[in-house]
């Protein structure tokens, strides 16, 4: 049986999607909080968490390109 916790197994290509969602929560709670009267730094913070959440996932699905030298 393969370990899940390899690189390539099951978990460590859902990592992504999992931080993904973790930080969607985050930035929902952090618009509720300024909403609510809270300071507009909570709402930045998540949505910096976001953009990296969302550019490790682009990271993930982009392939890799071949890069060759001109002759």
């Amino acid at each position: 049986m393969k370990n899940p916790f390899d690189d390539g197994g099951p978990l460590d290509r859902a990592m992504p999607y999992i931080g993904l969602a973790a930080s969607t929560c985050l930035l929902v709670q952090g618009v509720r909080l300024y909403i609510s009267g809270s300071t507009i730094l909570w709402a930045l913070a998540a949505g910096a968490v976001f953009l990296a959440a969302s550019f490790d996932i682009y990271r993930s699905l982009r392939k890799p390109r071949l890069t060759r030298k001109p002759q």
